[in-house]
């Protein structure tokens, strides 16, 4: 489930915990809280800075 997560994030990079949350219920059928989330994603080292950077990636005009 960890794994599903890492790639729906890579998807669509600025989704709120409460969103993810909503996310993993309604494909996996699992009631997980916005802390379980969080806590996740600080298990992976999954950070802003770490979006920003890969969102920066994404934008030619920002990698000019």
């Amino acid at each position: 489930m960890l794994d599903a997560l890492c790639e729906h994030l890579l998807v669509k990079l600025w989704e709120y915990q409460d969103e993810l949350a909503l996310w993993l219920w309604e494909e996996f059928g699992v009631h997980i809280t916005v802390s379980s989330v969080s806590r996740a994603l600080d298990s992976i080292h999954w950070t802003k800075k770490t979006m920003r950077r890969i969102a920066k990636q994404r934008n030619a005009d920002l990698r000019d």
